[in-house]
């Protein structure tokens, strides 16, 4: 008779190692009944997967794919000869397996059952596992059947200690590692990928509720599919015992197919092939840790560009203070040479009255008059040089109600126009508050470079316009333009391209500009032309009825 008492002491002994226990009592049932083949399952409490955790005479079976783990169907039936003890929960067995209603045959080139043993272990209602035996030299009879019950029962108690040892062991690591309600999402992920538990933070943060995660998904489910080679490698070495990171940044995938950064902790259960994972959900801090990285370029190109806007501006005061300094020296030549060109402007009306009324030859009086004409032209050229030196030294723009027509209208006297030149102009007619004087001799300036700009003639366009917020004068014209090196030194006192001028006439534009707390845009190119843009801030409009 078979003696039990070794087989219990063995499986008392080796409690804690699964795999060593399903042998010994794969070995015990053939050697009770005399089997060739066989193999002992276990069926998860989660996935209530059947795992088989020992196969006997594997070499006698040439099947290409062994296959290790079975799931029950929707119904939850599991196939096979094996299901059928599962199924019916009752111990049975068959001297002819192709006649029994269950029989489905064997897969290609799996071993042939000749003969056939199942004993499902039953523990207080509940199935945990499978014994099944193949092939004995004999007929299986009631004896063999009875012998594999009693080493079942044995076995489902060893299984059931085996599995409240687990629990505890899962427990205990679960509390060690993190507290009950921890903010943390957390999970639990058996051998076969499985996830058998979630905490209350996962299912606030992931959108999954416990009854759609537990036993039904995988852990591949809730990450990026371009990490699940990484953290697959971290697995296995995991499993295997070998080192592995517990700490590692992935993307994860929550229901709602949004991407997340996460900070993941995972530990392997001692004892047991179980993972604990939990993570911090981190893609607020790296989108803020990316826009501290952007807004730090931006002030290191800053930092880079400080020095260039400090001389930049240490330029700017440079010049608004030789502008001073040239604003003081200007009043004083403007009023030193105002008087002696006034007695030349005396003199030279009482030559021409003279002359008028002489009895000189007539070829006399002509050259006289064309001499005295001439000097007419360079007293109003010269007055237009001191009216321009005494501009340049006003420290403020005198404001009072003027219309913009009369405005450019008075400019545009100002400036001696060939009739080969085309004007256009789109002026506002309303009144504001500026110097008329300033404007007038800064735009007066503007339009005579144009038109000292188009010699073969062109079209001159003036606006004055109301915006939003602001006055906008613009002139532009059909000219021959100016290089990037001209339009640099533009303003600068002194500089020209002309052989004749003093090179203050669009200084003084600038300053008037200035004065008007206003602003001054030049677009140009060589032989396309050139517009200026004056904006001037409006203090007060009046409508013009």
């Amino acid at each position: 008779m078979y003696s039990y008492s070794t087989l219990i002491e063995t499986l008392l002994s080796s409690i804690t190692d699964l795999e060593h226990v399903s042998k010994k009592v794969l070995d015990a049932a053939k050697a009770a009944t005399g089997s060739r083949h066989g193999f002992v399952g276990i069926i998860d409490h989660t996935t209530k997967a059947l795992m088989i955790k020992t196969f006997s005479r594997l070499e006698d079976c040439f099947m290409k794919e062994k296959i290790s783990t079975f799931y029950p169907d929707e119904s939850g039936r599991y196939p096979a000869l094996f299901g059928y003890a599962i199924n019916e929960r009752k111990a049975f067995f068959t001297n002819n397996p192709k006649v029994h209603p269950a029989s489905k045959g064997v897969p290609e080139d799996h071993i042939p059952i000749e003969r056939f043993l199942a004993v499902p272990l039953i523990l207080n209602d509940r199935v945990l596992g499978l014994i099944a035996l193949a092939n004995p030299e004999k007929d299986y009879t009631e004896e063999d059947l009875g012998k594999v019950k009693i080493i079942g029962r044995y076995f489902a108690l060893v299984l059931d200690h085996y599995w409240f040892e687990e629990e505890l062991r899962v427990s205990k690591a679960f509390y060690e590692i993190l507290f009950d309600d921890s903010p943390l999402p957390i999970i639990v992920v058996e051998e076969n990928d499985i996830i058998s538990q979630v905490s209350k933070a996962f299912e606030e943060q992931t959108g999954y509720t416990k009854e759609e995660t537990v036993g039904k998904i995988r852990w591949q489910q809730l990450v990026h599919e371009k990490e699940i080679k990484r953290l697959t490698e971290y697995r296995k070495k995991r499993l295997a015992g070998e080192p592995a990171p517990k700490v590692y940044e992935c993307q994860a995938i929550y229901k709602d197919k949004s991407v997340h950064n996460v900070l993941v902790y995972s530990k392997i259960v001692p004892g047991t092939k179980k993972t604990i994972a939990a993570w911090l959900d981190i893609t607020k801090e790296k989108k803020l840790f990316k826009k501290i990285k952007r807004q730090q370029k931006k002030l290191e190109a800053y930092t880079r560009n400080l020095e260039k806007l400090v001389e930049e501006k240490v330029k700017e005061l440079r010049e608004k203070e030789m502008l001073a300094t040239l604003g003081q020296m200007t009043l004083m030549v403007a009023h030193d040479l105002r008087n002696p060109l006034q007695a030349i402007a005396n003199y030279n009306f009482l030559l021409n009255e003279a002359v008028k009324y002489s009895e000189l030859p007539n070829d006399l009086k002509e050259s006289f008059t064309k001499y005295i004409q001439l000097i007419e032209k360079n007293i109003f050229y010269t007055n237009k040089i001191v009216n321009d030196l005494q501009y340049l030294g006003k420290k403020e723009a005198k404001l009072e109600p003027v219309n913009l027509q009369t405005i450019v209208e008075e400019a545009l006297k100002q400036v001696p126009k060939s009739e080969c030149i085309k004007i256009i102009l789109d002026v506002d007619n309303i009144q504001t508050q500026l110097d008329s004087v300033l404007i007038i001799r800064a735009l007066s300036n503007i339009i005579s470079n144009s038109v000292q700009a188009m010699p073969e003639g062109g079209t001159l366009t003036i606006k004055a316009k109301l915006r939003n917020t602001h006055i906008e004068f613009t002139v532009i014209d059909t000219g021959i333009g100016m290089s990037e090196e001209v339009k640099k030194n533009l303003f600068k006192p002194f500089y020209t391209t002309k052989s004749k001028g003093m090179g203050l006439g669009l200084t003084l534009v600038k300053h008037v500009v200035d004065l008007h707390q206003g602003t001054i845009e030049v677009e140009s190119e060589p032989n396309k032309g050139t517009k200026i843009t004056i904006k001037i801030p409006s203090i007060k409009v009046f409508p013009t009825t």
